[in-house]
């Protein structure tokens, strides 16, 4: 995804801070993050893009 997509330095931390640092839920955020900024057509993922994906996958089965 390098040169195509960006996150603010604040989208990072709380994404880091939403999965502990555990790859997989780092890699889910991401996945979520980047798909939700596609629908708006844009390309930078911001906190408050990290804030709504994470409340949105808090009650996935996935989340462990």
């Amino acid at each position: 995804m390098r040169g195509r997509y960006e996150y603010d330095e604040a989208a990072v931390d709380l994404i880091y801070q939403l999965s502990g640092g555990r790859p997989m839920k780092v890699q889910l955020l991401c996945l979520e993050a980047i798909n939700y900024i596609r629908e708006q057509g844009r390309t930078n993922v911001t906190r408050k893009d990290a804030e709504r994906v994470g409340e949105a996958i808090k009650g996935q089965d996935l989340w462990l």
